[in-house]
């Protein structure tokens, strides 16, 4: 029985309830209430020895390793319950990122070393390489894509002169001409109100305007050699090359490129 010992004076009937045989609760609260005698208390006023709170080695290392620190907010560290009123542990304040550990995003200052540096400089390095060597071929492309279309421009601007020249069966008009073997076409001087020169001369040293362009034009009968499978006197082929030096990626090509034009010319 909970209650030997007692005077019978100071017996109950019934049972004490618990929370009347505590001062305090091990969470620091402090229960007030009275009961009929506290616990740990004679009736007679006495009070028995308690034995004394031992706390482990390592609590005791804490305990004095934060004596006379204060917190970030100010307040002294306390241990267990409030001493003042009980009312609860007071924490200091955590971070709400970190959760109490500020060190754990703490950043790293130590900023980058050698190596870091000589490998982001050759990774540049490298791409800045390839992008010179993609340059060059770009520039080529460009500039040969300009110098083929403007030697194609001279070459029908040639070939409309050719077609607009005058070569008829009556009245008998031939200011078209032939050329002998690999020459400049010749027109007859009788069929042409006497013209002996050609009205289509090379110009190996530069078309006008255009003088890293070389043109050429050639007319050939069709009477003995076929001309695209036709043989009759009354049909000519014309060839119009015009010649240029085109760019290359590594600089200035070494042999020349030539834009041929055949067009067949038949008698009016």
């Amino acid at each position: 029985d909970e209650h030997d010992g007692l005077r019978d004076q100071r017996r109950l009937s019934r049972a004490v309830p618990r929370g009347h045989l505590r001062r305090c609760r091990v969470d620091g609260r402090g229960n007030r209430r009275r009961g009929p005698h506290p616990a740990g208390e004679q009736p007679g006023g006495e009070r028995r020895p308690q034995p004394l709170l031992q706390l482990p080695r390592s609590r005791l290392r804490h305990t004095r390793s934060v004596r006379g620190q204060r917190h970030v907010d100010g307040h002294e560290p306390v241990l267990g319950g409030d001493r003042a009123g009980g009312h609860g542990h007071h924490r200091p304040r955590e971070d709400p990122v970190t959760f109490g550990r500020p060190s754990a995003l703490r950043l790293d200052e130590g900023g980058l070393t050698l190596v870091e540096v000589l490998l982001a400089v050759a990774i540049v390095g490298v791409a800045l390489a390839g992008l010179g060597v993609a340059i060059p071929v770009a520039i080529y492309g460009v500039q040969e894509g300009n110098q083929m279309s403007s030697a194609t421009f001279l070459a029908e601007q040639m070939m409309e002169r050719v077609r607009s020249s005058a070569w008829t069966a009556a009245p008998a008009v031939d200011c078209l001409g032939s050329s002998a073997g690999d020459a400049a076409p010749i027109p007859i001087g009788a069929a042409c109100g006497g013209a002996i020169e050609s009205p289509f001369p090379d110009e190996t040293d530069g078309v006008s305007g255009h003088p890293q362009y070389q043109r050429t034009v050639r007319i050939a009968g069709c009477a003995i050699s076929p001309c695209a499978g036709v043989t009759t006197a009354g049909l000519r082929l014309v060839q119009v090359a015009v010649a240029y030096t085109p760019l290359t990626a590594r600089g200035v090509s070494a042999g020349p490129k030539t834009v041929r034009l055949a067009w067949l010319v038949s008698q009016k």
